[in-house]
């Protein structure tokens, strides 16, 4: 699967404390959702929405999340947060479509639309979790471990150039492979037990 890239300026969060702290009214937090949020709304609108619509989604949904919390309280047992979000989005993005005076009448029924949604918002959501991943490990290893796992795991380039660009040995690229790719499954695994 290929993961697109983004940049969010913050530390890995978990979903469920950052929906506790913007509950209780932190601004910091809802900067932080805003950021770590806004390029998967932003995303999910491209593939669906005319460019000028995106903004609309993206405020939208944000608007809809933020009059949620007040009230929200969240559950896992109820579902998972990517659902919930995937459904917002979701619903936002066929409102948007609906509001389209030439095309109103052509579209399918909300549930219809939505099947061919969620593929492609589990696929983001996976790319999030691995951005996220990838944005903690850079804070629990050194920089240049990191960038070797970078470009020898994630970019493909061949152990002995990356230990030649890093001035590192051959072996020293492996265990920074090794290292970051066990840190990397611990932190997905505690991001989707958060989900």
């Amino acid at each position: 699967m290929a993961f697109f890239r983004y940049i969010i300026p913050m530390a890995y969060t978990t979903n469920q404390s950052l929906l506790y702290a913007i509950k209780n009214g932190d601004g910091v937090s809802w900067q932080i959702f805003y950021e770590t949020y806004r390029p998967l709304i932003v995303f999910c609108g491209v593939q669906k929405l005319y460019a000028d619509e995106v903004d609309d989604l993206l405020q939208n949904v944000m608007i809809k999340v933020f009059n949620a919390q007040k009230n929200f309280i969240y559950d896992p047992a109820k579902g998972l947060f990517r659902d919930y979000l995937g459904k917002i989005i979701h619903n936002e993005i066929v409102n948007i479509q609906r509001a389209r005076p030439e095309e109103s009448s052509k579209l399918p029924i909300a549930g219809e639309v939505y099947d061919n949604f969620e593929k492609m918002w589990l696929e983001q959501w996976e790319a999030h979790l691995f951005h996220m991943a990838e944005t903690e490990l850079k804070n629990r290893v050194s920089e240049t471990t990191f960038q070797a796992f970078d470009l020898y795991a994630l970019q493909g380039m061949p152990p002995k150039s990356v230990a030649n660009f890093l001035g590192l040995s051959i072996s020293q690229v492996y265990k920074a492979k090794t290292i970051c790719k066990a840190i990397m499954q611990e932190i997905i695994e505690e991001l989707r037990s958060n989900e």
